[in-house]
Formats: structure tokens, C-alpha cells, sequence
């Protein structure tokens, strides 16, 4: 009973201190930071829509298909070079 208490006991201080690691994580991005990721997630995200795109140009998916899937406008689809 006494090797189960002091189990749980090292358990809670785990717990504790990966909770305490995760706050200061948090913390240390600022919102510049963070702002910083958003954007670069979302500019990837579009650079993976293109190649997409011009995949499917390639193989000649009419550009309404390639619109819905993608996401992207009539305007951006023929931009695209083949």
C-alpha cells in the first residue's frame, strides 16, 4: 500500500511537471510568432494547391474539376503553366 502511494505520488509529480513544461511552451511563442506560423502554414497550403492544380492540368482535368478539389478560382487554374 505504502509503494502504491508513493507510485501514485511520482506520477502526480509527472503530471506536474509536463503540465508546468507545456505552459512555458505555450508562452514562449509570442504572437508574432505565431502569426508567423499561421502564415506560413496557409502559404504552403496554397503552394500545395497549385502543384495540385498543374498536376491535374497535366492530365487534363477540365478546370472545373480541378476548381472544386482544389479550391481554387478559374483565374489561378489557367495561370497555372502546364
Amino acid at each position: 500500500l505504502i509503494e502504491q502511494e508513493k507510485y501514485i505520488h511520482e506520477i502526480d509529480d509527472v503530471i506536474t511537471y509536463n503540465n508546468m513544461l507545456r505552459k512555458k511552451e505555450d508562452e514562449s511563442f509570442t504572437k508574432g510568432e505565431k502569426k508567423g506560423l499561421k502564415k506560413g502554414l496557409l502559404e504552403g497550403t496554397y503552394k500545395q494547391k497549385l502543384e495540385s492544380a498543374q498536376r491535374m492540368k497535366r492530365n487534363g482535368l477540365p478546370i472545373e474539376d480541378i476548381m472544386f478539389y482544389t479550391g481554387l478560382t478559374r483565374e489561378e487554374v489557367e495561370a497555372i503553366p502546364v
